[in-house]
């Protein structure tokens, strides 16, 4: 397709790398939430990614306005009043705030000023109020690792468990640390994060260390959409064990092999897993058939592509 002039605020560096491919040129205001814009040390900023200030030399000539939550919103009319009406985009890259009561989300719903609504997931569009098989404006573009550095090079050759959550303590009831601390006691297991208990890693190190060498990724995370660290574990070739939610059932296939009920049911599963190397080999071909039918970046560029036509009404 042509490419795209494409305005749009700072969110996550990796989510933000992965959409670059889509090859289009890209301009980030930096926001009072993230007024120093990239974060570097998260990931290189890509050739086609430029920062600007807010500034009407800027923004006018830009075909398309990606905004990337709710909160957002006054910030994008204030653009469309002053410099013309752009279609506009609005990426769902979290549940509602745990807090919220239904009010606020119907509130947020109705009062939606984009011509599409991205999710990662069918169960963050149905949190958001929104149906992709009704609502005209709600697609699923599912989320990819960074392929240019995570590789199918899982080897497996230890017992060890591994985890990976930043703010994992401080963000407990949404990432089941607690959860997590009992399901791995007795076991030999690693945590990746920024905790004083953790490991720090770079991405590197993760793709070509502490992923491949360990033996199963222990996923805890209640109320995600889709934890980075899972695809990039999946995209690895690790064998992925996963609390049950909707979203992990659908990401699964509904095999209860990378899916526990609680803590006892993981303890046993990962006993399996670990004990039993056809088992593991196994789920290591499943986990990377999902991860390349359901994930890949080709398959997240194409959707982003599809969807960016869409509002240009591009044929």
């Amino acid at each position: 397709m042509q490419k795209l002039n494409i305005l749009t605020t700072m969110t996550h560096e990796g989510y933000q790398y992965n959409l670059a491919k889509t090859g289009h040129s890209f301009y980030s205001i930096k926001t009072p939430e993230r007024p120093n814009g990239w974060k570097k040390e998260e990931r290189n900023i890509p050739t086609n990614w430029f920062e600007i200030e807010l500034l009407p030399k800027d923004v006018k000539f830009h075909d398309v306005l990606i905004i990337n939550n709710p909160q957002q919103r006054e910030f994008a009319k204030k653009l469309v009043d002053n410099f013309g009406k752009l279609p506009i985009v609005e990426v769902f890259h979290c549940f509602p705030y745990i807090k919220w009561g239904s009010d606020t989300v119907s509130f947020l719903r109705r009062n939606s000023i984009a011509d599409a609504c991205v999710f990662a997931t069918t169960q963050s569009a149905n949190m958001w109020l929104y149906n992709d098989l009704v609502d005209s404006d709600a697609f699923i573009l599912g989320h990819t690792a960074n392929e240019d550095i995570f590789k199918n090079n899982y080897v497996g050759n230890s017992d060890r468990i591994i985890s990976i959550a930043y703010d994992f303590k401080e963000r407990d009831e949404l990432l089941g640390y607690s959860e997590c601390m009992q399901i791995v006691n007795g076991f030999n297991h690693i945590h990746i994060g920024n905790e004083s208990f953790a490991t720090k890693s770079s991405a590197a190190g993760l793709a070509n260390k502490y992923l491949p060498e360990s033996r199963v990724f222990l996923n805890t995370s209640h109320y995600s959409p889709i934890p980075t660290s899972l695809l990039e574990a999946m995209r690895v070739g690790i064998p992925v064990l996963s609390v049950k939610t909707n979203t992990n059932e659908e990401i699964f296939d509904y095999d209860n092999r990378f899916l526990y009920n609680d803590i006892l049911d993981a303890k046993q599963k990962l006993s399996s897993i670990i004990n039993d190397n056809s088992l593991a080999k196994e789920m290591s071909k499943v986990v990377t058939d999902i991860y390349n039918k359901k994930f890949s970046t080709d398959r997240f560029v194409n959707g982003w592509n599809n969807l960016l036509r869409k509002v240009m009404h591009i044929e």
